[in-house]
């Protein structure tokens, strides 16, 4: 950031690294209403300049992490190796392939609450920033079929392998609409700062909420695993 000073007003030029941030302007009621009043200004009076409201969206954040729940595919495998040889006093000690491929399916809903003010073209933005943050490219039904089971089950055994995902039913995602002024210069002589400088931020604003169900990876996993009975 740096400064210069022309006549009696002080102009700043900021620099914004926060490439997820949108920032633009909006009707000067928006600030007035929060209520956030601008900063007064020193300046020639030949130098004329107005204040200008400006709306900025935020950057997703996590505010509710939801309930870890786990979901399973609605078939699983069962691999029995149990013979009559393995009641001798020196069972069989083979390795086995069992494995089969299952599909797991699931599916969710977004409910959303959006912030007040928010033009149709920045709501879908918003939206879809908020929908990203629950992973699965914002798909709301999906089905993956995966390989589970074991190429090598031992011999006198009884396992069962499913898909599974862990999921955060109830999570909720937030994007907060700040405000602040800007002071843009109108007209006036040579000699006036141009441009548009900042002036004040708020410190009120409004949040858009997105709730629904984070989705994890799909995984097969060995559910359980013992003697023969």
């Amino acid at each position: 950031m740096f400064s210069k000073r022309y006549g009696l007003l002080v102009v700043a030029t900021v620099f914004v690294c926060a490439t997820n941030v949108r920032s633009y302007v909006v009707p000067n009621y928006w600030c007035d209403g929060l209520p956030c009043a601008p900063d007064p200004i020193m300046h020639d009076p030949d130098c004329h300049y107005e204040f200008v409201c400006n709306r900025t969206e935020g950057a997703p954040q996590l505010v509710v992490p939801g309930t870890p729940t786990i979901i399973t595919s609605a078939s699983a495998l069962q691999c029995d190796t149990c013979c009559d040889a393995c009641d001798d006093e020196e069972p069989p000690t083979l390795k086995s392939v069992c494995t089969t491929s299952l599909t797991f399916e699931a599916t969710r809903s977004f409910t959303f609450t959006f912030a007040p003010g928010l033009a149709a073209s920045i709501v879908t933005l918003v939206r879809a920033s908020l929908e990203t943050q629950f992973a699965w490219n914002r798909q709301t039904t999906i089905s993956v079929s995966g390989t589970v089971g074991s190429e090598e089950f031992p011999s006198c055994q009884i396992g069962r392998y499913n898909l599974s995902m862990t999921t955060h039913k109830n999570a909720q995602y937030s994007v907060f609409s700040a405000f602040h002024w800007t002071v843009q210069f109108k007209d006036g002589p040579s000699t006036c700062a141009t441009g548009t400088t900042m002036n004040k931020s708020c410190y009120l604003g409004y949040h858009s909420y997105c709730t629904g169900t984070i989705w994890g990876d799909v995984v097969a996993k060995l559910v359980d695993i013992g003697p023969c009975p």
